[in-house]
């Protein structure tokens, strides 16, 4: 839900992102089972002025090795389908620390 600006929220919500896009069973009534993480995290790792996703992706379940994805932003509060992935699958996909900016005006090319 985005924000209003005055502390209150928009009565629609809005899909950011599908990590299962070719999944069908939520389409069927079912509920999305793969792909389930919670380590999203957000960050411009390009410098484009979008906030970028990070998160940690488990194919089946949390025991079988997963991915740390990285998905561009839109500019919109969404993200692109493509995402890049980092690193090997891994257990800990989704452990990971985002950079933090250390000076709030650093813009990238121009300091």
């Amino acid at each position: 839900y985005f924000g209003m600006g005055d502390g209150d929220f928009f009565d629609m919500p809005v899909m950011a992102l599908d990590l299962n896009p070719g999944d069908q069973r939520e389409q069927e009534g079912g509920n999305e089972r793969l792909g389930r993480e919670g380590s999203g995290r957000t960050f411009d790792f390009d410098f484009d002025g979008n906030a970028d996703l990070i998160v940690g992706y488990h194919h089946r379940s949390y025991h079988t090795p997963g991915q740390t994805r990285l998905y561009r932003g839109n500019g919109n509060g969404t993200f692109g389908a493509e995402f890049s992935v980092i690193g090997a699958e891994s257990l800990s996909a989704g452990r990971f620390a985002i950079p933090q900016r250390l000076c709030p005006r650093f813009v990238f090319g121009r300091n």
